[in-house]
């Protein structure tokens, strides 16, 4: 099995669920998802919450008292958690991203390996694009206002501009001061650039 820590907002849980699927996938396992951070966030980050449970991928949750996280060379054997009396559960390698880059050697790493990171790189998942565009469609229809707004951009040419602003401006989870901040005024004018 294949176990990933979801953590962070939307983008960035698709990004963990990408990346651990394409991984068991590779290794004909199972993919489960350990919702663990959500409930024990730190003070001062920013509350988030799961957010894929409207999509149509596989919702497979494992707890995290389900299994133990051990590296490689401290995986203690079988025998030894049954000689002291522990209870036979999983014990997974846990990986952890080092960095921002892409690293590929998560791409061959064992069954019964625990994700940790962030894995945005189009890299870690590239080679099952078309199952993640059908596992990210929506389960329910899009209907009322939303479906009209749906209906416009795919008849017409559509640009998409997000603007993260909020962690950054009150300094939630330290972000205060790491980022240049532009004004409104300064986004106004830029988004008349585009306007047709």
């Amino acid at each position: 099995m294949i176990v990933t820590k979801l953590q962070g907002g939307h983008s960035n849980q698709l990004f963990q669920y990408a990346a651990a699927r394409n991984l068991a996938m590779r290794l004909g396992v199972e993919l489960y998802m350990d919702r663990q951070w959500f409930s024990t966030i730190a003070e001062g980050d920013t509350t988030r919450v799961y957010e894929l449970d409207g999509y149509k991928l596989e919702q497979a949750f494992i707890a995290s008292e389900s299994f133990t996280l051990a590296e490689t060379r401290r995986r203690p054997s079988k025998l030894r958690r049954l000689l002291a009396g522990a209870p036979p559960k999983p014990v997974l390698e846990h990986y952890r991203q080092q960095g921002h880059g892409f690293d590929d050697h998560v791409l061959r790493l064992a069954d019964d390996s625990y994700l940790e990171g962030w894995w945005q790189d189009e890299r870690y998942f590239q080679d099952i694009r078309q199952t993640l565009l059908e596992e990210i469609e929506l389960k329910d229809a899009v209907t009322g206002e939303d479906a009209e707004r749906l209906r416009r951009i795919r008849d017409g040419v559509s640009v998409s501009v997000h603007v993260r602003r909020g962690d950054y401006v009150i300094g939630v989870g330290g972000m205060q001061g790491l980022y240049l901040l532009l004004s409104y005024d300064h986004r106004v004018a830029a988004g008349s650039y585009g306007a047709i």
